[in-house]
Formats: C-alpha cells, structure tokens, sequence
C-alpha cells in the first residue's frame, strides 16, 4: 500500500484537529494572491486533503 499521501507528509499539518480532513501544506513559502473581499493581497499556504498527493512527499520525522 502506498502510504505517501499529505496525511503523512512532514509538511502537511492539519491545524483543526483530527476530525477535520483538510490540512495545510507548508512545503513552499506562502503565495500572494487576490483576496476580492477586502480588495487587498493576502499570503497563505495551500489548503489540501488527507489523501492528496503532489510528489514532494517526505517521511514525517520519527516514523518509519
């Protein structure tokens, strides 16, 4: 079984606890882009899955 999803990627970080299936990937800086709602440029990280995957997986430290 290929276990090399965001879930258990070192840069993935799931910042609303367990139950919630969307995380952040922190692999990259953080990208401007157009917030229209408040007419001004706002910086964040991409929001993924659990079970998404981009290739630039990585082993969480301490895991085997």
């Amino acid at each position: 079984m290929n276990n090399e999803r965001c879930e258990t990627c070192r840069y993935w970080n799931n910042e609303y606890g367990d139950a919630d299936d969307c995380g952040v990937c922190r692999r990259y800086p953080p990208v401007l882009h157009p917030d229209n709602r408040r007419d001004e440029r706002v910086a964040e990280q991409p929001y993924t899955l659990r079970g998404d995957w981009c290739g630039e997986w990585q082993r969480k430290e301490g895991e085997g």
